[in-house]
């Protein structure tokens, strides 16, 4: 397209953003989109702002569908108009603000954390594809997203993870075993928390973990089975013994009922009880209705054999 059709193509921007059509501003839009993917490579600074005030302006007019085509032509574009960009990254339909989220260099850091921070789940699922992703935007991404976003990060090679952003990554991934999949394969993550997060996982996980994770982990996932197996063993035993001494009490306690059962209703069990073992059988708060029965039960002996008491 020459320069003087260009020109007659921006005259005619003023007219159609007031009186046009829906369909005559998507036409003028594509067109003017055109001249300037056309000729991307050698506008200057000033020829791109002056493409990004007239996009800017036909924007608030035109339909969400033909802005998402919109979005996802300049989001290829290495040389694009900044606030258009901007603009399009900020809109509140996912489909329109996902081709830039996901591929613009133009958008800066601080404009994607605040989207991160206030947008929808659809808008970080495309944040998180971007190439390349700093700490603060991965634990702003990690907060609020839910396990499609988490997983998106986790197994972005490009992304970077705080102290922060990793606690955030193990918490779901006890949760999601597709986003500890992932994390056992990434060589950046720290050894300690691989350990901590393979010893509090099943053995069928420890299993999975072992069999995909990476080089440099492969041996702490072993380690931490290890260490898991060592302690669900202690555990283990220290609870069958737990078990035998409360069995062992609760027969003693049976026994001891038996016998003071014995020694308040038969006479003949008193003659083969001494006075301490029967006192020994019985409970504390039953002790002076032993004794007392045992006294009458010696009275009874002495008044039928004649000897005294």
């Amino acid at each position: 397209m020459t320069a003087i059709a260009s020109l007659e193509l921006i005259a005619e921007l003023d007219q159609v953003v007031t009186t046009g059509s829906p369909e005559r501003r998507a036409q003028i839009l594509r067109r003017i989109t055109g001249v300037f993917l056309s000729g991307a490579a050698r506008l200057g600074e000033e020829h791109v702002e002056l493409f990004d005030d007239i996009f800017v302006r036909l924007m608030d007019c035109i339909d969400a569908p033909t802005l998402a085509a919109f979005s996802a032509m300049l989001s290829k574009q290495t040389s694009t108009p900044r606030h258009t960009v901007r603009r399009l990254a900020f809109d509140g339909d996912a489909t329109v603000a996902g081709p830039v989220l996901l591929k613009s260099s133009a958008l800066a850091e601080a404009d994607l954390a605040e989207i991160a921070g206030s947008r929808g789940q659809a808008h970080l699922l495309a944040i998180a594809g971007r190439k390349r992703l700093g700490e603060a935007l991965t634990d702003i991404l990690l907060a609020r997203g839910d396990s499609n976003v988490c997983r998106e990060v986790v197994n972005n090679a490009g992304a970077r993870f705080s102290r922060r952003g990793l606690a955030l990554l193990f918490a779901a991934a006890e949760r999601d075993d597709d986003i500890s999949d992932l994390l056992v394969v990434r060589p950046d993550v720290p050894v300690d928390l691989v350990y901590q997060l393979v010893a509090k996982s099943t053995k069928v996980v420890q299993a999975r973990l072992l069999k995909i994770a990476s080089a440099q982990l492969r041996e702490t996932v072993r380690a931490a089975g290890r260490s898991c197996t060592n302690q669900f063993q202690k555990a283990r035993s220290d609870r069958l013994f737990a078990g035998k001494i409360h069995r062992s009490g609760a027969q003693q306690g049976r026994k001891a009922q038996r016998l003071q059962g014995q020694s308040l209703c038969n006479p003949r069990r008193v003659q083969q009880c001494s006075g301490g073992a029967v006192a020994a059988c019985v409970r504390p708060d039953r002790d002076h209705r032993a004794v007392d029965g045992r006294k009458r039960l010696l009275r009874a002996r002495s008044c039928l054999s004649g000897v005294p008491a």
